[in-house]
């Protein structure tokens, strides 16, 4: 039988177990945390009605949220520049305006 300790510390295992290292953890944890309530979002209100409604998360990142295009920043808006030839432009124009119905 072995019996392991879920104790948290890291004692004994040469782990760093200093306030930076937990608070950089922490920071990331919330991070991954926000960025799947930003996808869960997109999922259930930018993506209603569409066929891609119950694709799985990673099939969204790398189909969806990974694209080759310009991001231009200007004082109060951000303006992507998609490829002429993008495949999913309609679709990216059914998101923003399920988006823009749902509101803030």
């Amino acid at each position: 039988m072995v019996e392991i300790s879920m104790s948290g510390s890291g004692e004994g295992l040469g782990w760093a177990t200093d306030r930076g290292y937990s608070t950089a953890n922490h920071f990331r944890l919330f991070l991954h945390s926000a960025a799947y309530v930003l996808l869960h979002a997109l999922t259930e209100i930018g993506l209603a009605g569409t066929s891609w409604m119950n694709a799985q998360f990673n099939t969204l990142q790398h189909r969806i949220l990974k694209v080759a295009g310009k991001v231009c920043e200007l004082n109060t808006l951000v303006r992507f520049h998609l490829p002429s030839s993008f495949p999913l432009k309609n679709l990216y124009d059914t998101i923003l305006c399920n988006l823009a119905k749902a509101g803030p």
